[in-house]
Order: structure tokens, then C-alpha cells, then sequence
């Protein structure tokens, strides 16, 4: 009677011993890179059915999309790879229950930790636990940003890869309030500002650093975060908006010509900066088309920085599934 309570309560809820036998129903495999290729443990109908939480009920790649944010398939492979990083020995208070969780609270959020458990069912403790552990797990496994990645399908000296910041908003803190303020329409806002570095030839996030303060600027974020002193290091020049000017940012970053130095193919310079510069957009949105990114947040900056380094880090494996094009 309590399991079909929970699950009316919650329609995601597994009971213990259905999660269980559905993880170590399959034997694990050694450790494997190449995720486009090698088989996953576990087949998108596994993941689906975890998904819709154990029930029948149908449920489309678009909806599985909407709940969690990211494809059925990339699902399965990462699960395989935490299954491969643990050898088969899951930690025994995790379950894939608890991933699909960490998924949901990046795509759909909530305004307050006692909603958010709630419809997890469990307590506010045991769900910030759960979530912290799914989070530095998917952290661990997970490829790293790699900056030398630039240079895959990019036959050019430089520039090779494409730099730029974007604000996630925040409610308004306690102190210190005046320093995470940015402009933001019809009203002024708080928010964490992040780097992030993208490859041409390839797109990949490539460098994600943050947070920062919603009221620094893009060339002082540049002297905090190591990126020039990682340019330095490549001989590399990133693409850059207007915004990165100063004589001491000319070594590192192209912007575009500004009208009133405008000479002779100059536009034409500009024009495909600015082309090229659509692919960093178009990953920044990606990047913000989790619900965290787009809502307030209020669960700190420690926390906000890991959920995104994992979104980064996932977004990179499903671009390679789903390019840019």
C-alpha cells in the first residue's frame, strides 16, 4: 500500500528493490572511450522505461526531452560509463532514480528545497545529498573541458576557437548586492557571469570558467579567469566582441574593426567574425536552455558553478550526437 502511495504521489518513484534488480540485471564492462560507437549496458527502451518511472505509459523522445533535457540516448551511454567508472559497484544510497533526479533539477528546477523534494519524496536532507552526490559523479566521469581540442578539424594557426560571457540570473543577495547587479531589460538584475571558450573547427566547450560577478566586465573577467595566460602559453588568439578592447587585450583576442577606424575590407573582416561568432551564441544558448540558468537562483555560488560545469560537460557529449551543424 506505501508503494502505491508513492508512486501516485510521484509517477518517477521506483521502489528499492525494482531499482536495484534493474541496475545489476546486466553484467558490466570494462572501461570504454569512444561514445558514439560502443554499445551502451543499457538501451534507450531501459532508460525510457526509467524515465516514466517503471510505469507503461508511453512516453516520446520530445517529452523525455522536456523532463530531463537531454536525449534518451546520451542517457544510456552515460549511464554505461558511470556503471564502468564504479566497475559495477554503484555507491549503495544511488540509484539511476537519483541521476534522473539531478537531471530533472537542472531542466525544470524549483523555487525552494522543500518543493523540490517534495516531489522527489524524501526529505529536504536527503535530497540536497543525493543531488550533491549526482552532481560530483557526473563531475568525475564525465570528459574534461580540453583545451588542445581546438585545433580537430581546424587546419588554421589561429584564431582556433571563439571566447565570450553570459549572466545567469540570481535573486538578489543578502550583501554585497551592488556587485552582481547587471543590465538586464526593463529592469536591472542580479546575476553570475560565466567565460566560456569554444572550438571552431569542432564545436566544443572548450574552457567554462565562473562564476563572477553579474557587474564585471568581459576584459576584467579575462584577467581573473587564466585565459590569457592560457593563450600566452598556446601562442593562440581567440575571436572576441567589441567588448574585450584595451591595448593590453590586442595580443590575445580579435575583435572586430569599429567604424571609425574602418579601412578598406574591413567590413569584410568584420562580416565573418561575425558569422563565425553564431556558433558561440548558439552554445551559450544551449547552455541556458536549462530551466536553472533562466529562473532566479538562490542556492548559492558553489552549487550554481558545479551544476554548470556539468551542463557543460554534457552538452559536450550530446553535440557529439546532435551538431551544430
Amino acid at each position: 500500500r506505501v508503494e502505491r502511495m508513492k508512486r501516485k504521489r510521484n509517477p518517477l518513484y521506483l521502489s528499492r528493490l525494482e531499482a536495484i534488480e534493474r541496475v545489476c540485471s546486466k553484467k558490466p564492462r570494462k572501461e570504454e572511450e569512444n561514445w558514439r560507437v560502443d554499445p551502451p549496458k543499457f538501451t534507450v527502451d531501459d532508460i525510457m522505461w526509467f524515465g516514466r518511472g517503471g510505469k507503461k505509459r508511453a512516453m516520446s523522445d520530445r517529452k523525455f526531452r522536456a523532463l530531463y533535457g537531454i536525449p534518451p540516448l546520451v542517457v544510456s551511454r552515460l549511464w554505461d560509463r558511470i556503471f564502468c567508472y564504479f566497475s559495477g559497484m554503484l555507491p549503495r544510497i544511488w540509484t539511476l532514480f537519483d541521476l534522473f533526479n539531478c537531471f530533472s533539477f537542472l531542466k525544470t528546477f524549483g523555487s525552494s528545497w522543500e518543493d523540490l523534494a517534495h516531489k522527489a519524496d524524501m526529505s529536504i536532507n536527503t535530497y540536497k545529498a543525493k543531488l550533491q552526490m549526482s552532481l560530483e559523479i557526473l563531475d568525475k566521469v564525465l570528459p574534461e573541458f580540453d583545451f588542445d581540442q581546438r585545433k580537430v578539424n581546424w587546419s588554421y594557426l589561429k584564431p582556433s576557437c571563439i571566447i565570450d560571457t553570459f549572466t545567469s540570473p540570481i535573486q538578489q543577495p543578502k550583501s554585497s548586492s551592488d556587485s552582481y547587479r547587471y543590465k538586464a531589460k526593463p529592469k536591472v538584475a542580479f546575476g553570475y557571469k560565466y567565460e566560456v571558450l569554444m572550438s571552431i573547427g569542432e564545436p566544443r566547450v572548450i574552457w567554462l570558467k565562473g562564476p563572477f560577478k553579474g557587474a564585471a566586465n568581459d576584459a576584467t573577467i579575462a584577467c581573473e579567469s587564466g585565459i590569457k595566460q592560457k593563450l600566452e602559453e598556446a601562442g593562440e588568439r581567440a575571436l572576441a566582441d567589441k567588448l574585450y578592447k584595451g591595448a593590453r587585450n590586442e595580443e590575445y583576442f580579435m575583435r572586430p574593426v569599429s567604424a571609425s577606424q574602418m579601412q578598406e575590407f574591413d567590413d569584410l573582416y568584420n562580416a565573418t567574425v561575425y558569422s563565425a561568432r553564431q556558433s558561440v551564441e548558439r552554445i551559450i544558448k544551449r547552455l541556458r536552455n536549462m530551466t536553472f540558468n533562466k529562473k532566479e537562483w538562490a542556492f548559492g555560488a558553489e552549487l550554481h558553478g558545479l551544476c554548470m560545469r556539468v551542463s557543460g560537460k554534457i552538452l559536450n557529449v550530446v553535440l557529439q550526437y546532435e551538431p551544430l551543424g
